[in-house]
């Protein structure tokens, strides 16, 4: 069908599909993902590179996540599924950086990482189904509050953690904000890693204990 025939939603998502034959991957297996202090979405082409999205946004060693090396990548004239690609460059509390690859083959995983290189494989992100479950639900509150000011309700709720474990069902009880904007808040503070929580072990619910980063 002619693009001129395509109805808005149908062209943007043709439009999509063309930045992804570019990268010589199907167009069949588009994800949209926005990190969330960010205006922009990432357009990644494969289940593994949606969960390396989520298992870094969890990641509680990294305060600062740039995904311009994967937004770059796009002129790569190589496939994603071919070769390890650099996905994002992550940077920790201290100041270190690390340069984050997705690596699809076996071969090309952690063994070839270094204290600056992470080759994150297959394996790794198996691992991990719990923390990017959690994380998949996680940085949607943030972006439901990216225009409404939680600074309020985050100082409540950082007061009330300070020197104590909380269940959310708890803090829900301590802290006086709407729903929404509490979750929004909260989730806030876990990603600028402001508090710590057991994401990478238990569901996200109102069982979910968080505490003040030490």
């Amino acid at each position: 069908m002619p693009k001129y025939n395509l109805s808005p939603a149908q062209q943007q998502r043709a439009k999509l599909a063309d930045v992804i034959r570019s990268r010589g991957e199907s167009p069949y297996n588009i994800w949209l993902v926005r990190p969330p202090f960010e205006e922009e979405d990432l357009i990644l082409s494969s289940d593994p590179a949606m969960e390396l999205f989520y298992f870094l946004e969890g990641d509680a060693r990294f305060t600062q996540i740039d995904y311009s090396p994967l937004r770059l990548g796009l002129e790569d004239p190589l496939p994603q599924s071919v070769v390890p690609y650099h996905f994002a460059s992550a940077c920790m509390a201290q100041g270190e950086r690390i340069e984050v690859f997705l690596a699809l083959l076996e071969s090309d995983g952690p063994s070839t990482s270094t204290a600056t290189r992470w080759m994150v494989s297959l394996r790794e992100l198996s691992a991990a189904p719990t923390r990017i479950a959690n994380w998949r639900r996680i940085v949607p509150h943030i972006r439901r509050v990216h225009f409404h000011d939680t600074h309020g309700i985050e100082r409540q709720i950082l007061a009330v953690c300070t020197g104590k474990q909380r269940s959310v069902r708890q803090l829900m009880g301590l802290v006086e904000a709407p729903a929404g904007l509490f979750y929004g808040a909260l989730a806030a503070l876990l990603r600028r890693r402001l508090l710590e929580g057991d994401c990478d072990t238990r569901p996200w619910s109102l069982n979910t204990l968080v505490w003040g980063a030490a």
